[in-house]
């Protein structure tokens, strides 16, 4: 594995890693990458393939598999200015384009977005940034972009222009070299967009307002929320990713409890699928929702190869006593 690999996976790993206590699930193993690559993005085309970013270095990779795992092509992603690339999430708009999110070093101006087009390759599509670090696209063809490290959330539009959408103290993180805002994802009918902190522990809201104007931005819920005598244990308990299904319920990835999570818009635990048996669910950073399935990119830090697992939508919604209210 490569040493900058290893360096960023054992970052993590000192984060903490629960294991969870709750009842098993039924996880899939979809594909694993080579060794010395780390799944960190995934994202379903249109056309059904899976796409899967690596956790990056002096060179990324776009992993491109059948959802039945079948590795299909490998796309090369090149270093901008910093040497190394970081992909930390990937998502296309309804015109079938890739958008890539490189927080590259983390560092002030040193971050991108790159933009691939239908049989097209990588190219720049917005520099500049500090740490983006979570994507999500509107109907509208509007990119908005999660900044891990200040706190702010912005909007590219599809001719280029770009401008601060939000920015708020509860999006930042709690060290200078911590992360903050960590996931991104639309309700249905895009009348708010979820966001999770992953140093805060802590989902929130931001209300669209019929212009398309940013709204007030609320706290949903947070790991303290679920703390105490009789709680569950591990609830964003470092939550990165995010997805919302087609009946507005929001997805998390916790990844220091190898859990994915859901809760209602008002914030209320539904349930949880957790690692079992063969810890399927190892770390996992970032999810994507095709045909009732979720996809999960785990970066697998104690359980050998980095894999990409998924499951039916439904198993979140077990009444198997996780159910919360």
């Amino acid at each position: 594995m490569r040493p900058l690999t290893w360096l960023i996976i054992g970052l993590l790993a000192v984060m903490g890693v629960a294991q969870s206590a709750s009842a098993e699930a039924d996880v899939d193993f979809v594909a694993s990458l080579p060794l010395g690559d780390a799944a960190y993005a995934v994202a379903i085309s249109p056309d059904g393939l899976l796409y899967v970013a690596d956790i990056g270095g002096p060179r990324g990779w776009i992993f491109v598999f059948t959802q039945s795992g079948l590795l299909r092509e490998r796309i090369s992603i090149q270093a901008g200015p910093s040497g190394l690339v970081a992909p930390r999430a990937i998502v296309f708009d309804r015109l079938g384009n890739l958008y890539i999110a490189d927080a590259a070093s983390g560092e002030p101006e040193r971050g991108r977005i790159l933009r691939i087009k239908p049989r097209g390759r990588p190219s720049v599509y917005a520099s500049g940034l500090t740490m983006p670090i979570a994507l999500a696209v509107d109907s509208s063809g509007v990119l908005y972009v999660a900044d891990g490290r200040n706190g702010a959330v912005l909007w590219i539009g599809p001719d280029g222009a770009s401008a601060s959408f939000v920015e708020d103290e509860r999006l930042l993180p709690r060290t200078r070299s911590g992360v903050g805002a960590s996931g991104l994802a639309f309700a249905p009918d895009e009348s708010a967009l979820y966001l999770t902190n992953f140093d805060d522990e802590r989902l929130l809201r931001l209300t669209i307002n019929p212009d398309g104007s940013a709204g007030r931005l609320s706290t949903l819920a947070t790991s303290a929320d679920f703390r105490g005598p009789g709680q569950r244990t591990g609830i964003l308990d470092g939550p990165t990713g995010l997805a919302v299904d087609d009946q507005g319920n929001i997805l998390v990835a916790a990844h220091r409890s190898n859990q994915i999570q859901s809760f209602t818009p008002r914030g209320h635990l539904l349930g949880r699928v957790p690692s079992s048996g063969g810890s399927l669910l190892a770390n996992p950073t970032t999810l994507a929702l095709a045909d009732r399935r979720v996809y999960v990119a785990n970066l697998g830090l104690e359980q050998g190869l980095s894999h990409v697992s998924r499951f039916w939508l439904s198993e979140l919604y077990r009444d198997d006593g996780e159910r919360g209210s």
